[in-house]
C-alpha cells in the first residue's frame, strides 16, 4: 500500500492516539501527513500512525491551543516549500456538496487545488463551511468570516504575526479577525464541508479545558475587551453553552474607524 505524503498539511492532535479521527480519514485516502503531538504522548502516536504519517513532537506538554497553533505556524514558516500550509483539527472528517445534497469526496486533491489558483493568492486564509449549513448554502463561497478546524493559511500574507495565546480558547477567531484587520481577506468555501464533534464532547483534545467552569465566559471576556463591543459581544446559546458572537461586517467594513 503505497501513500502519498503532503508536507503542507498538519493535524496537532493531543490524547487521541487511540482514535485520531482526521489522520484515520487521511489513512482511508492514502494520503500521509504532519501528526504534530505533545512529548507526554508521542510513543502512543508512534506505535498507532508513524507506519501512515510523519510525527512531529512539540517541545512542552500542556502549553494551550495557541502555543501549538504558533509552533505549526513557525514550522512552516521555515519551510520554503509551500506558499500555503493546511491546519487541521484532529477530529475532522469531509465531505462534498452536490445539488443540495452530502456526498462522500472521492479523493482529497482539493487540499492542493483550492491553494494553487491565482485567485488563493489573495487571501490570508481559506477553509470549508460546517456541514450542517453547507448542504443549504445559496452561494460558492463566503468571505471575510469565520475559518475554523480546517484552515489553509497564507504564509506570505501571514509571516508578520502569529495567533494571540492569551485569548485561549477563541484563538482560532481571533487570528481570523487579525487577518481582517490588517487589511486581508478570507474566504470559506461551500462545496466541500467538514463534519466535527460539539467543543469538548469527545475525549482527548481540549475536552478538559472545555471542562473548566467559566473557561469559555472568560475567554469571551477577552476578546471583548481585546477587540470592543462593536465588533463582538458574549451571548448564551440555547443550549446554556456561553460563546462570543461577531459582527464581521463590521470588522472587514470600518477597520480605519473602530479602532
Amino acid at each position: 500500500m503505497k501513500y502519498t505524503f503532503k508536507n503542507n498539511i498538519f493535524i496537532a492532535s493531543k490524547g487521541r492516539a487511540h482514535k485520531c479521527i482526521t489522520a484515520d480519514f487521511f489513512n482511508q485516502h492514502l494520503l500521509s501527513v504532519n501528526l504534530v503531538v505533545e512529548p507526554q504522548d508521542w510513543f502512543a502516536y508512534y506505535k498507532e500512525y508513524n507506519e501512515f504519517h510523519n510525527i512531529i513532537v512539540l517541545p512542552e506538554n500542556d502549553m494551550g491551543l495557541g502555543y501549538v497553533r504558533n509552533y505549526i505556524h513557525k514550522y512552516a514558516q521555515d519551510k520554503t516549500w509551500a506558499n500555503f500550509y493546511w491546519m487541521l483539527d484532529d477530529d475532522v472528517k469531509f465531505n462534498k456538496v452536490v445539488a443540495g445534497k452530502i456526498k462522500p469526496v472521492d479523493d482529497l486533491n482539493f487540499f492542493d487545488e483550492l491553494i494553487s489558483t491565482e485567485e488563493s493568492k489573495k487571501f490570508a486564509q481559506l477553509s470549508f463551511e460546517y456541514q450542517q449549513f453547507a448542504w443549504s448554502a445559496e452561494k460558492i463561497f463566503t468571505d471575510n468570516s469565520y475559518c475554523d478546524v480546517a484552515v489553509a493559511i497564507n504564509l506570505e500574507k501571514t509571516n508578520k504575526f502569529g495567533f494571540d495565546e492569551e485569548t485561549g480558547l477563541k484563538v482560532d477567531r481571533d487570528f481570523t479577525m487579525e487577518c481582517l484587520y490588517r487589511g486581508h481577506k478570507t474566504r470559506r468555501y461551500n462545496h466541500i464541508c467538514m463534519t466535527s464533534p460539539s467543543n469538548g464532547s469527545n475525549d482527548g483534545g481540549l475536552k478538559p479545558i472545555y471542562a473548566q467552569s467559566g473557561k469559555e465566559l472568560e475567554d469571551c471576556k477577552k476578546m471583548v475587551k481585546k477587540w470592543g463591543e462593536s465588533i463582538c459581544n458574549i451571548q448564551t446559546k440555547p443550549n446554556g453553552r456561553t460563546d462570543l458572537k461577531i459582527l464581521w461586517k463590521n470588522l472587514s467594513s470600518h477597520q480605519n474607524s473602530l479602532f
